[in-house]
């Protein structure tokens, strides 16, 4: 080794040598059981009005730069209102999700460069989520890989659909959001959700009816993200009591709440549901009579009803404050290929032309 490469050797040795050893104490020494405490301390603060708690029982160092805790228990509890107090207690029952191991990280050598980025996921006993992220001063950038994740287990979709969920989903998620606006985020969403039930026979709908549980079956969403508009490409379901199709797109605004809805949906309710029980055949009508179920009492439900059994629906307004309008054509892409009736084809017709008069 010549004078000049020890030299440098040293120069460079020394300070990565410290650096190194100043590393490895840090990590050893870290509070991780203090850091445990301030993390379900300020979680539960914020999330008290929601009904929702965590605890962990062990938090410890994850590689060099990460931090990864074991045994985490998220309880979740629905308000309850009822008016009695059978009502209440069944409507307050928290949901339990527990997560085996939770695991995040931060790139530091990306940190020299003005940009944040990591990895994180978690394994629960009902599936696996991954994901990595991104952020610098003019980007930011989210991936989510989800593998065989027990619906019930995303507060989102149960809140959406007011009912206890059961199934798994699989997919992925990427969005990418130049300049931090959500009004250019670029990107694509893929989710299959296979044997979807909503409803348990106890869970009250609306906090009104409990409905017998609900078979939807398999659902696919296929969804792309251009110049700020996120296009439903497909998104369906058949199932043995309920048929549904969606489609339109969501013009993202900052805040996302603020978003811009123009969705189509339309379902149906298979007869074999309706004649299920006889708060079905109430709420929907019994197939084949002629006097119609509760759930068609309301006008803007009646004249949402399709010839064939469809209910229509327009959604426009924001995602903080949707407004659902009926709508004969329900979702542009079941309606474009529905073959036209007689009678539409009737109506739409030309009339024949009139001859001239002879002069």
């Amino acid at each position: 080794m010549t004078p000049a490469v020890k030299r440098w050797a040293g120069w460079i040795g020394y300070p990565l040598g410290y650096l190194m050893l100043l590393g490895l104490f840090a990590r050893i020494t870290f509070p991780y059981e203090r850091v445990k405490d301030r993390l379900v301390a300020e979680f539960n603060t914020r999330q008290a009005s929601a009904g929702m708690r965590i605890e962990i029982a062990e938090m410890s160092g994850y590689w060099f730069s990460g931090i990864e805790a074991e045994g985490v228990k998220v309880t979740r509890t629905a308000s309850a209102t009822g008016t009695t107090a059978e009502a209440a207690s069944e409507e307050s029952k928290p949901h339990v999700t527990l997560i085996d191991h939770v695991y995040g990280s931060i790139s530091l050598l990306r940190m020299l460069f003005g940009t944040t980025a990591g990895s994180f996921g978690m394994q629960m006993q009902s599936g696996e989520i991954e994901g990595r992220f991104s952020s610098s001063s003019d980007n930011q950038r989210l991936e989510l890989t989800l593998s065989k994740v027990n619906v019930g287990d995303l507060p989102m979709l149960s809140d959406l659909a007011g009912l206890p969920l059961k199934g798994t989903v699989d997919g992925k998620l990427e969005v990418e959001l130049p300049e931090k606006k959500a009004t250019k985020a670029e990107g694509k969403i893929e989710l299959n959700m296979t044997g979807i039930s909503a409803g348990d026979g106890k869970a009250k709908i609306l906090k009104v009816i409990a409905l017998p549980e609900l078979k939807v079956g398999d659902v696919k969403l296929s969804a792309t993200v251009t110049d700020g508009r996120l296009k439903v490409d497909s998104m369906s379901a058949k199932g043995p009591d309920f048929e549904m199709l969606l489609d339109g797109s969501i013009r993202l605004r900052d805040p996302i709440p603020l978003s811009m809805l123009d969705i189509g949906l339309e379902f149906r309710f298979m007869d074999a549901y309706k004649n299920k029980s006889d708060i079905t055949r109430g709420l929907f009508g019994t197939p084949g009579a002629a006097v119609p179920g509760l759930f068609e009492m309301d006008e803007k439900v009646r004249r949402s009803k399709r010839e064939d059994g469809f209910y229509g629906w327009r959604v426009v307004g924001t995602m903080e404050k949707a407004v659902f309008e009926p709508s004969q054509a329900g979702a542009g892409a079941r309606n474009s290929a529905r073959p036209t009736s007689k009678r539409a084809t009737a109506k739409a017709a030309p009339a024949a032309p009139v001859p001239a008069p002879n002069p």
